[in-house]
């Protein structure tokens, strides 16, 4: 039949022979059925390309926590009344909210920002009513004179912008600008699917009232008087229409001031029936809402000399569900149209894009995933040596992947540098499958000179369960992934999915495609020397040569027990000592050319001085050459802290500076000089994983104390910062905090009896000094494109020192005193009155006193709970799993009852994801041993081939500690894929024992000669998975191929050491176990192997 089946042309009755030749085995129909597969094959082929090229590309699989932001404008308010007025009445409400995990706030000088984390399963949509509703429930609580209801957007303020673009003029003034920025640029990127904000660095127009005070006094007037006047002097409403018997008519009142210059003639008042002119009292600007905003900004990194007249920069931000690539080709194919819809005046340029970075770190995997192909069809050749064995293998590879690709698609997963780096990791033991098929099989050919079809079908028979056990075991070192919890668990589901449908695909591709490939496209060999090739001899050459060495050494070695005892027990300790000797951390920082950072002043800065300081780290950046575009932004409290600015900095390619954490601390030690500043520029990471609802700002890590007690929180603070402090330097590079609690605050005590006689009540005492020093934004302007508003407040040499204040008066109020009617200006009394003179007013010193103290410059809520958090970066080497148990214990033994300290934000990421994934580690093991435990139908054998891990975790554990790198992600990730590699190396050889040993063998003659048969496919498959890695490990790349490299060297070293040492120690183990299965077990019925009532 084999001589039928070799020479004979195919025919029906030769097809019948190879059926029952093959019967009994899973690649029957498809050897049978060549037609069949290699259709199946090109359709998945067509199908993998198709789903590649639907998917959507992104740096990280699209998940981030559902957050929302609310904001609050309340001008004049200071942060205490912010955060009892504002944020708790809101935050009450929105704690009811179902799938609600973390609320924070920031309450500053007149602005609150609410940031609101939900749970991953709440949909973003959901969260928004929810959201919405909470907001209408506490619209009740809140002030009534908030000059606009609170608001929200569906982003994350502490992410990242995907695309920061700057508009310049040199034509038109920065609040004209505005408008086209906000009206034409803004509005239209909004409606960019993707895009869930953008963030505009800069100030709307406003029409700005300075009142002169003693002019107005001296006429009998107050500010709230003028305030009341200017507020019934403009309106914009509808009025109605005529409807004459043939025409109608809409009436349309021109009764709205618009403009500075509107409001010089208008009349806010009569005095001896003269009329009094707004011009004569104050004067109206066409100015900025925000006049102590503080921008710097340089595209190109150019003097002052060559910038324009007018900037504004704007941050774009992506959705969570959105995709970053196509993103920001929208927003650049929109930036093109506004070249020409735009005046020539204003020009639109790039000044930061992430999606490059994106793009580079993906073309940087897909280059090295070909590498690593190449590799290991290199390794696959120099094996087999020949072009037509290399083939099937090689053939088995892409088909693997492109299986891949369809379940991706179907899956709604993308193409980002996780599943890619999957797919590169996979690279080396897809191949495995049809490397151990295709080696059994050209063996039987050599070993009993069968035909390449005979040979195929029984070494389907014989090697298909060997397939599926490994593909089984591997999916399985995996699947424990799939169920991590938390952000990082959703993030490292694509990977693992990718990785398990990989590993599935192969082992389908091993036992249908290679098979019939191996039928049909083998040709007949022999064992003779002369029937083969150069590079098969020097191949059999050199295995002879391993053979002779490691045939005695392994028979010594097996009867070497306590030396193999100590080996194991060396090993069990190095995982132990090496999980904690290295230093831990989330994700390599990388290099991606991005910094974003914060400048802190004294407390008592005010924003002029700030602006002031703000010019002389301008200096500083014009002379980093490394530098290439920045802005720098201060003097708005909604945007940072009053006394701080923020920025964003990109640099130069790679090539052409220093290293992004060099530039760094270089810049940061340069603005540390400059009297009175203190600087935290810090590089961004290429890979982010979303923090929620924690600020980055400070910070990359938060250490946040909570309390009812705020008085007890701020000492407990104050007690605790210090201690951290200390490690300065050796630990943490950047220590800071929310808490500024020496902000300088001047209280105001009225006289309450003496201002009661004179008829002056609180509240009237109180809207004095909010008319005239808080901004009041009295009237909102309408246009067709925007609306800004009129704001009022006293000129300037009016509010510049505490003794502004004796120059205010006051008014009494239509109250009764004393029994008296007290008669006002708008005739409160018995009878109507003309305004009061100049000697009726109350001046300010006789009614009221005043005290400077100091309080905070911001409250800021956790939860509702009053909160401090502590943020730190590290000095490079120092791992953030030593920096939290550090932390931990300081704080255990400092904060006193009542206080609580909780690690949030990238800090608990950190914590409860090496937590997860070192518990999972111990899952994947028990997977593993279940599934080998069904497939074997046995207790015993499982644990021998899972005897081999802790060798290989020692090895790729003990590679990072001697390269001095840390325990990542990557790396932890890099454990599991090394896990899978060394166990499936022991599957081959166990496998292949307890068959040798059910024919008759002796236990010792049974692993020895197993490990002969299969040294072959276990260093092939050994090498493919080096090659696969090699490129991981070598730094391949130019994006962020060192972020990478931990985990090359985890896998590379691993499989090293553990190949030399588990070629000795596994067989060992193999007779121990196998004695305890004879000795023990099989003398017990309940665990005893085959089957009742057979010998």
């Amino acid at each position: 039949m084999s001589s039928d089946l070799k020479n004979t042309p195919p025919a029906p009755k030769e097809d019948h022979s190879k059926r029952l030749e093959g019967k009994g085995s899973i690649s029957d129909i498809f050897i049978n059925r060549p037609v069949m597969t290699v259709l199946l094959s090109l359709a998945a082929m067509f199908f993998g390309i198709f789903g590649y090229m639907q998917m959507p590309v992104n740096d990280l699989p699209g998940v981030d926590y559902p957050v929302i932001q609310v904001t609050v404008s309340y001008p004049g308010a200071d942060p205490s009344i912010m955060a009892a007025n504002v944020a708790s009445p809101l935050e009450q409400q929105f704690m009811q909210i179902p799938g609600i995990e973390m609320i924070t706030s920031r309450n500053s000088f007149g602005s609150s920002s609410i940031v609101l984390q939900f749970s991953l399963s709440k949909n973003i949509s959901a969260a928004a009513t929810d959201v919405q509703s909470a907001i209408q429930r506490a619209m009740g609580n809140l002030p009534a004179d908030l000059p606009s209801p609170p608001s929200f957007t569906q982003d994350n303020p502490n992410d990242l912008p995907i695309y920061i673009l700057a508009v310049t003029s040199d034509a038109m003034p920065e609040r004209n600008l505005y408008d086209y920025a906000f009206s034409e640029i803004a509005q239209r990127i909004r409606m960019i699917s993707g895009v869930s904000n953008v963030d505009i660095y800069a100030a709307p127009r406003s029409v700005r009232i300075e009142v002169d005070l003693d002019k107005l006094y001296n006429l009998g007037y107050t500010a709230t008087d003028l305030k009341n006047a200017l507020a019934v002097s403009t309106n914009m409403t509808g009025v109605g229409n005529i409807d004459g018997p043939t025409t109608q008519f809409v009436l349309l009142p021109d009764t709205q001031l618009s403009t500075a210059s509107d409001y010089d003639n208008i009349v806010v008042g009569f005095k001896n029936g003269s009329p009094i002119f707004f011009r004569d009292i104050a004067k109206a600007i066409d100015a900025l809402q925000y006049d102590t905003l503080n921008i710097s900004f340089s595209l190109g990194n150019k003097k002052p000399e060559g910038r324009p007249k007018s900037s504004i920069v704007m941050g774009v931000r992506k959705r969570a569900d959105g995709n970053a690539i196509t993103t920001v080709a929208d927003i650049k194919n929109l930036v093109e149209e506004f070249k020409t819809i735009l005046p020539s005046s204003v020009v639109v340029s790039e000044f930061y894009d992430r999606s490059t970075l994106i793009i580079d770190n993906i073309d940087d995997v897909k280059e090295t995933l070909i590498i690593a192909f190449l590799l290991v069809v290199f390794v696959i050749f120099m094996f087999l040596g020949r072009i037509r064995d290399t083939m099937i293998p090689t053939v088995a590879l892409p088909f693997s992947i492109l299986l891949t690709f369809i379940f991706m698609y179907a899956f709604g997963f993308s193409v980002n540098n996780l599943s890619l780096m999957g797919l590169t990791m996979a690279i080396g033991f897809l191949v495995d499958d049809a490397i151990v098929f295709l080696e059994n099989t050209v063996r039987r050919m050599e070993d009993f000179g069968e035909s390449p079809a005979v040979a195929t079908f029984k070494s389907a028979r014989e090697i298909s369960f060997t397939i599926l056990s490994m593909t089984l075991s591997l999916a399985a070192v995996f699947i424990p992934l799939v169920f991590m919890s938390g952000i990082t668990g959703r993030v490292f589901m694509e990977f693992s999915v990718t990785i398990i449908t990989a590993v599935l695909m192969s082992g389908f591709v091993s036992l249908s495609l290679t098979p019939m490939m191996c039928a049909r496209v083998l040709k007949p060999r022999t064992s003779d020397p002369a029937d083969k090739t150069i590079i098969e001899r020097m191949s059999h050459k050199i295995e002879a040569s391993f053979l002779a060495f490691y045939s005695p050494t392994l028979k010594w070695m097996l009867r070497q027990n306590f030396l193999t005892l100590v080996i194991v027990a060396l090993c069990g300790w190095g995982v132990w000592f090496f999980f904690g000797a290295l230093p831990q951390i989330l994700f390599p920082v990388g290099d991606s050319g991005f910094m974003q950072g914060v400048f802190i002043s004294d407390t008592k800065t005010s924003s002029r001085e700030i602006g002031s300081l703000q010019k002389q780290i301008e200096e500083i950046f014009y002379r980093t050459p490394e530098i290439k575009n920045f802005v720098l932004v201060s003097g708005v409290s909604s945007f940072v802290n009053q006394n701080m600015g923020f920025g964003f900095v990109t640099l130069a390619p790679r090539d052409k500076r220093r290293p992004i954490d060099v530039v760094a601390a270089d810049i940061n030690a340069q603005i540390s000089m400059i009297p009175g500043l203190i600087a935290n520029f810090q590089p961004q990471p290429t890979l982010k994983i979303s923090t929620g609802a924690t600020s980055t700002t400070q910070g990359k890590y938060s250490f946040a104390l909570t309390s009812m007690d705020q008085n007890l929180l701020y000492s407990a603070a104050q007690t605790l910062i210090p201690k951290l402090s200390a490690r300065r330097g050796d630990m943490f590079s950047s220590i800071q905090t929310d808490m500024y609690l020496d902000n300088p605050q001047i209280v105001l005590k009225p006289f309450r009896e003496k201002a009661a006689m004179l008829g002056l009540s609180p509240n009237n005492y109180s809207n004095v000094f909010k008319d005239a020093y808080a901004k009041l934004f009295y009237y909102l302007i309408k246009t067709p494109f925007q609306q800004y508003w009129s704001i009022m407040e006293a000129s300037q040499d009016y509010r510049s020192f505490e003794s502004n204040l004796s120059s205010l008066n006051f008014q009494a109020d239509a109250v009764l005193t004393g029994g008296y009617p007290v008669q006002t200006l708008t005739g409160g009394g018995s009878e109507p009155n003309p305004p009061f003179n100049l000697s009726s007013l109350i001046p300010f010193r006789s009614i009221s006193d005043t005290d400077t103290i100091l309080a905070p410059v911001t409250v800021n809520h956790i939860d509702n709970f009053p909160s401090v958090t502590i943020y730190f970066d590290l000095q490079p080497g120092v791992a953030i799993g030593d920096a939290v148990k550090w932390v931990s214990e300081v704080a255990a033994q400092t904060l006193p009852q009542g206080v609580s300290g909780q690690f949030i934000g990238e800090a608990v990421t950190f914590k409860e994801t090496m937590m997860s994934l070192v518990y999972l580690i111990g899952v994947a093991v028990f997977v593993m041993y279940v599934i080998l435990g069904i497939l074997y139908e046995s207790y015993i054998h499982p644990i021998t081939v899972l005897s081999s891990l802790p060798i290989a975790v020692v090895g790729g554990l003990g590679s990072l500690w001697l390269l001095d790198m840390e325990l990542s992600i990557y790396a932890m990730i890099g454990l599991f894929m090394l896990m899978g590699i060394v166990k499936k190396n022991g599957i081959m050889m166990i496998d292949f024992a307890i068959m040798r040993e059910q024919s008759g063998m002796t236990p010792r003659d049974a692993i020895h000669e197993a490990c002969m048969e299969r040294f072959r496919p276990i260093i092939m498959t050994t090498f493919a998975a080096l090659m696969g890695m090699l490129p991981i490990a070598l730094g391949w790349g130019k994006a962020d191929a060192e972020s990478r490299i931990p985990l090359g060297v985890v896998v590379v070293g691993g499989l090293i050491f553990s190949q030399v040492v588990t070629l000795y120690i596994t067989p060992v183990i193999y007779l121990w176990l196998d004695a305890f299965q004879r000795n023990v077990l099989d003398k017990i019925p309940f665990f005893a192997r085959g089957e009742i009532g057979k010998e």
